[in-house]
């Protein structure tokens, strides 16, 4: 019964295409078709007028509309076969003319001779489009490798004044310029990474990575600011073997990092996981703010702050976006759960055998 309805859908379907496409040619046809009336009546009233035989008469209005049906359907089947070549160059990703085959009509050749110009105009407004966005790109990568130059010679300068002063509210103060310095060397790195998304499929390099590796050395990446907060971190049970990109893991678990150490004030982090069925779970664990229920579904979308993005003006819902661009690049999954008050959770899913 299913198999029934679903070829009588699909003749249904395909009976409605017809007949509009027949009633399109229809329109265009009707002087014709009034033509062959017109002149099957003309010669019959002509035999009737000169009172010739009946049968006649009806012979000569049955070759007319007969010679009219034929032209009639043979022009539609050219019609149909136009309609549909003009359908696949549509669908296709290039122009390509050739697909309608040759023709010596005058208009339909001005028409073509039109559109290769409007399609060369497209072409070439693509291609300068493309070489703009490479020169920005270029650009914009080439400044931010340069700007940690300066940062860096920041935070040695930082750090040499820190060991100098002496009154605690100096120290407190270059604390929170080194903090201000680290999140400013983490938006360089961030806007570098986004920049390079577009071609991260060509630099991926899935290999096996040790976890517990990556994971340290991203945490000694932030050991100062943890220091600095006062935030204890633990790390449990993460000798594990994952298959993933370590340069793009790396940069994922950056941003989780940042993100958890910016909305946590007190407590700490713990950084946790297990294996099951083959696959490894690796479990950010804070005691932060917490996001807000209504925030959940959409805390992964581009440029999403939501509530927490109005407490922390510097907030830009990039972070989290180009991490769940770069996990889905790299077949690993991400959950989050988060309690209002109590702390969030970021839950990596990854494979353990390529």
């Amino acid at each position: 019964m299913w198999i029934l309805s679903s070829r009588e859908k699909v003749l249904d379907i395909w009976c409605e295409v017809f007949m509009e496409s027949f009633r399109a040619y229809l329109k265009q046809t009707k002087i014709f078709f009034i033509a062959c009336v017109f002149m099957a009546a003309v010669s019959t009233a002509v035999i009737c007028l000169y009172q010739l035989p009946l049968e006649a008469a009806v012979y000569l209005a049955v070759l007319w509309l007969g010679a009219g049906a034929a032209v009639f359907l043979y022009g539609y089947a050219c019609y149909r076969q136009k309609v549909q070549n003009l359908i696949l160059v549509e669908k296709a990703p290039e122009i390509n003319l050739d697909r309608l085959g040759e023709t010596t009509d005058e208009v339909e050749l001005l028409y073509r001779d039109i559109i290769r110009k409007l399609d060369g105009m497209r072409m070439g407004a693509e291609t300068e489009r493309q070489r703009s966005l490479e020169e920005m790109t270029d650009y914009y990568t080439m400044w931010a490798h340069q700007i940690k130059t300066p940062i860096t010679g920041l935070k040695l300068l930082l750090d040499q004044e820190e060991k100098r002063v002496e009154h605690e509210e100096d120290v407190k103060k270059l604390r929170q310029m080194k903090e201000e310095l680290f999140s400013i060397e983490d938006y360089v790195g961030m806007n570098l990474e986004y920049i390079r998304l577009d071609s991260l499929n060509a630099d991926l390099s899935v290999e096996e990575c040790h976890l517990e590796t990556l994971v340290k050395k991203e945490v000694m990446h932030f050991s100062q600011m943890f220091i600095a907060r006062q935030l204890s971190i633990q790390m449990e049970n993460l000798d594990h073997i994952v298959i993933s990109d370590s340069k793009w893991l790396a940069f994922v678990l950056d941003q989780i990092l940042s993100n958890a150490l910016k909305y946590t004030k007190k407590g700490g982090i713990c950084i946790s996981a297990k294996e099951q069925d083959k696959k490894v779970y690796l479990m950010i664990q804070d005691t932060g703010i917490g996001i807000a229920k209504e925030d959940l579904p959409r805390i992964l979308e581009k440029a999403f702050t939501g509530f927490n993005g109005h407490v922390d003006h510097k907030a830009t819902g990039i972070g989290l976006y180009l991490s769940k661009q770069i996990l889905d690049r790299l077949g690993h999954r991400i959950k989050i759960t988060s309690q209002v008050g109590k702390g969030t959770c970021v839950t990596l899913c990854f494979l353990t055998k390529m």
